[in-house]
């Protein structure tokens, strides 16, 4: 008689199904970008309004330092989003365009803030910055469109919104109108990277 072996083969238990629910960093990013464009739009008014007393008291230039200070930060968290899209979809001249308006903002950030401790002749380096301003604005705009394909059809409109900023930043004569034209693009930014969101 054959005698059973008394081992027992052990069943192979069914691999483990991890589920991924976490969401992407690409993801959390874009939902940041939405926060921050909101509350940068937020802001805008209340700077122009400081601005011009910023330099009357003490508490008057803090206020206004930490406003600058924040809406740049807001900006470059806006910017992230457009750096993160354009490497992933291989725009590589809106890449680096979103990288100059982040340094952009950080130097006219310096400037503003500079502004307000020392009294000293900007009226040039002002120029020069809005001018500046301009070009880079109009270039971020033209890149922008083409990515229609992967972001819709909002994203044209923002871009097309960049364009008519820049050119008004340059001209100087217009310069006025662009804060009304900042905060629409903010607010376009803001839905379009909640819609992005959803697809991340």
């Amino acid at each position: 008689m054959v005698k059973k072996s008394k081992s027992k083969i052990k069943a192979k238990k069914p691999a483990k199904v991890i589920k991924n629910d976490e969401p992407s960093d690409l993801h959390k990013q874009l939902k940041r970008s939405s926060i921050a464009a909101i509350i940068y739009a937020t802001l805008i008014l209340p700077i122009l309004m400081v601005a011009p007393i910023a330099t009357q008291t003490t508490w008057l230039k803090i206020i206004t330092v930490v406003l600058i200070t924040v809406t740049t930060m807001l900006f470059i968290c806006v910017m992230q989003s457009f750096c993160k899209l354009t490497k992933k979809w291989k725009f590589k001249f809106v890449q680096i365009m979103t990288k100059a308006m982040i340094i952009l903002a950080i130097m006219i950030g310096i400037n503003n803030i500079t502004t307000v401790f020392v009294n000293i002749n900007t009226n040039l380096l002002a120029m020069i910055l809005s001018w500046l301003t301009g070009v880079v604005f109009v270039m971020f705009g033209i890149g922008i469109m083409h990515l229609k394909k992967r972001a819709g059809n909002l994203v044209k409109a923002l871009g097309i919104l960049f364009i008519i900023s820049g050119a008004f930043s340059a001209s100087l004569v217009l310069l006025v109108l662009t804060p009304a034209l900042v905060i629409a693009t903010t607010v376009i930014q803001a839905v379009l990277f909640h819609d992005l969101a959803k697809k991340y």
